[in-house]
């Protein structure tokens, strides 16, 4: 490594470092200065160790700590990404340039894992959510200037069906977050539908089905997959890649999807569907939004009554990010409510009433459950969240209230505590083992959920609720008897 050494008596500092001594990439040597522009101005001291952080190779560095040990440290991409808009401009078109970056998305739930990446150049990154993609300066990445850009999807387990809506999920965010970014064109995409050891598309002539709502074409887990891209433009070019067993067994369906798919991601237009349009095509913006709202809700739905590992975390996140921050909670700007508010204004859905109802039901649970709400905040000694204390239930009933009265809800009000807080994190930590469906879920919990605190009408909101939570929670802990 080239150490750099400053002469302090005089004006200015001098390198003791030659630029013979420097280590530059062989190609870097052919530019002209004038090309790198105000990179060429720096130290070639400062210059090799920029280098040496994001030269494209395959192999580690080895670098030196402090203690004089060896240890090995990946090339990261995302460490450009956050330096000055200048050089990132003048370097990443010819480091990351005609390179191939993979992205794998696993149907294997893990709150700090959303993609995993890989690029030609030689390096590699793991990203947690969006939040931590623009945290490391993804939202700068230069897409249009890959060669291509591979999706391995790996197939879901049948016999966890929670799986699935993993995937689902996790493209879907995908998708909205290449969306945001296709305005400069995207490159060539590749979308890969890849079996593992544990799973497969598909068995025999027959698509895999985790979820069991119907026979409908639109249930099967490689369309359920596959459906999020249908809204991806401005792509290069594009391929859908299905595993051989598909062509071997003549799927036709599952073939005339991948080709519409790959269709639709190279369209140059954007995706724009118009509210209220009655467009009999099925493969336009107006029908693909109605397909999407309608895979959306039924997913929704069947995420509250799963039982398994996977689906037991995803109603935890589901309500852990239902809003993003505190002052989104206080001012009732929940984009996962206003997703829910525009499909049913839409009017497109059958049996809307009862999915309104469904997700009614959802928003009360989530308040229920809600680990800052006043309830949990005035009763903590009752462990209401653990599952040891299931027994409890009939005294809940008996009991509780009163409980909550010793705790005084006017002095509450007095000291500006009485209303709910909102954290995120606080939901991971109250739920360690994540949340489980209705029917298995704390009797007494959803009891309150079933009878009703709260007005059942048409999708709450909380500025519109909150009152009422606070006068039915002061009256209930007053008088437990008239509730």
């Amino acid at each position: 490594m080239v150490i750099q050494q400053f002469d302090r008596t005089s004006k200015e500092f001098e390198s003791k470092t030659t630029t013979a001594d420097v280590l530059q990439p062989a190609w870097i040597m052919d530019f002209e200065p004038e090309y790198l522009g105000s990179f060429s101005q720096l130290p070639p001291e400062i210059r090799a160790k920029i280098w040496s952080y994001f030269s494209p190779v395959d192999e580690l560095a080895t670098i030196p700590n402090q203690q004089g040990c060896d240890h090995d440290r990946s090339r990261n991409l995302s460490a450009l990404m956050r330096t000055s808009s200048a050089l990132r401009n003048e370097l990443c078109s010819e480091i990351y340039g005609g390179s191939i970056l993979r992205c794998k998305i696993s149907p294997i739930y893990n709150h700090k894992q959303w993609l995993s990446l890989a690029s030609s150049a030689g390096w590699q990154a793991t990203l947690e959510s969006v939040d931590h993609a623009v945290e490391q300066g993804f939202v700068h990445f230069p897409f249009d200037k890959l060669k291509a850009f591979h999706i391995e999807i790996e197939a879901a387990a049948a016999e966890d069906p929670g799986q699935i809506l993993c995937l689902w999920r996790k493209c879907r965010t995908l998708v909205h977050f290449l969306t945001l970014r296709s305005r400069r064109g995207l490159p060539h995409i590749e979308i890969h539908l890849r079996d593992s050891k544990a799973a497969s598309w598909c068995y025999d002539d027959r698509p895999e089905q985790s979820l069991t709502v119907g026979d409908d074409d639109y249930y099967r887990d490689y369309l359920i997959a596959l459906m999020p891209f249908w809204t991806l433009r401005h792509a290069r070019s594009s391929k859908v890649v299905l595993p051989d067993v598909f062509a071997l067994h003549k799927v036709d369906t599952a073939i005339r999807f991948a080709r519409s798919t790959a269709n639709l991601v190279q369209a140059k237009t954007a995706f724009a569907p118009l509210p209220g349009d009655d467009d009999e095509d099925e493969w336009s913006d107006t029908s693909i939004q109605e397909e999407l709202d309608d895979l959306f809700v039924m997913l929704e739905n069947e995420m509250d009554v799963l039982q398994s590992p996977t689906a037991n975390m995803l109603r935890l996140e589901r309500f852990a990010r239902w809003y993003r921050n505190e002052t989104d909670f206080l001012c009732g700007k929940s984009e996962y409510e206003e997703e829910l508010e525009r499909i049913f204004r839409a009017g497109k859905l059958v049996y809307v009433d009862y999915h309104a109802n469904r997700a009614q039901a959802r928003f009360t649970a989530m308040r229920t459950h809600n680990p800052l709400a006043l309830v949990w905040r005035y009763g903590p000694s009752w462990g209401w969240c653990r599952r040891e204390h299931h027994d409890r239930a009939d005294r809940f009933t008996n009991n509780a209230l009163s409980h909550l009265r010793t705790k005084s809800v006017e002095t509450a009000y007095k000291d500006g505590d009485i209303d709910d807080g909102w954290n995120s994190k606080s939901w991971l930590e109250r739920y360690p083992e994540s949340i489980c469906r209705r029917q298995d879920a704390e009797p007494w919990l959803w009891r309150q959920v079933l009878k009703g605190w709260f007005r059942e009408s048409e999708l709450s909101l909380p500025l519109r609720c909150r009152q009422e939570i606070h006068n039915k929670l002061e009256k209930w802990a007053l008088h437990p008897k008239k509730i």
